[in-house]
């Protein structure tokens, strides 16, 4: 796995993300908003469906209203977090051995 991690740190995007400064940050900072998105959207659709929020409402207002927000802040989360390990491999794919 270290050898497909180091490969992988000498590639191209990998280069044009760990080289630049301010673009690590920038999606780490992406991942943990969409994280707290994401949770915000799943804990309201919750709380609905346990009736203990918006229950004048039906359920399907409330999920219209915060399934897209979910599954983008997913989707995100997902983008990010890809180049996330792309930027830093090797930190990213030994970080479980050590």
């Amino acid at each position: 796995m270290r050898a497909f991690a180091e490969w992988l740190y000498g590639t191209p995007p990998s280069v044009a993300i760990h080289s630049t400064l301010w673009l690590i940050r920038l999606l780490q900072a992406t991942h943990l908003l969409t994280a707290g998105v994401a949770v915000a959207s799943g804990v309201m659709i919750a709380l609905r469906a346990l009736g203990w929020q918006r229950a004048d409402e039906p359920f399907e207002t409330v999920w219209r209203r915060f399934a897209p927000w979910l599954a983008g802040s997913l989707a995100v989360m997902v983008a990010t977090g890809i180049a996330q390990t792309v930027g830093d491999p090797v930190r990213e794919f030994t970080a479980a051995s050590t």
